[in-house]
């Protein structure tokens, strides 16, 4: 299946077309895999506007933007409990249902409903690091 699928979830080929700035190393990778010809799982990736839809709407955007701001290399140690209840709100946020829904329509149209998958974090920061 080689159609983009929407805006949160990106076939393989419109991943390749999106770049790593959309869809994180990983998956671009993998997208780059599939375009040149080795066999690799059917899938896609979740964008990077599903990242912020998740954000908006568990309204953390002032959340990060305020660590953000403070936050630097030299003081680091300084924010762990404010990170640490960041991080507790982000694993504690819901799904915008539109992410639902687009995730498991491409699920079914890839037939992957019901089977085992693997799921990687690809976030762009965390590939260059």
């Amino acid at each position: 299946m080689k159609k983009q699928l929407g805006t949160f979830f990106i076939s393989w080929d419109q991943a390749f077309k999106s770049g790593a700035i959309q869809v994180g190393g990983k998956g671009w990778n993998l997208a780059r895999l599939d375009r040149f010809g080795f066999k690799i799982p059917p899938g896609g990736v979740l964008s990077t506007d599903a990242y912020m839809k998740f954000i908006d709407y568990n309204g953390l955007d002032d959340d990060i933007a305020d660590i953000s701001s403070r936050i630097t290399a030299a003081n680091l140690n300084e924010y762990t409990h404010e990170l640490s209840q960041l991080e507790e709100k982000i694993r504690s946020g819901l799904l915008p249902q539109a992410i639902i829904d687009e995730v498991s329509a491409a699920l079914q149209n890839l037939g992957l409903v019901d089977k085992a998958m693997a799921v990687r974090s690809s976030a762009s920061a965390e590939d260059s690091a």
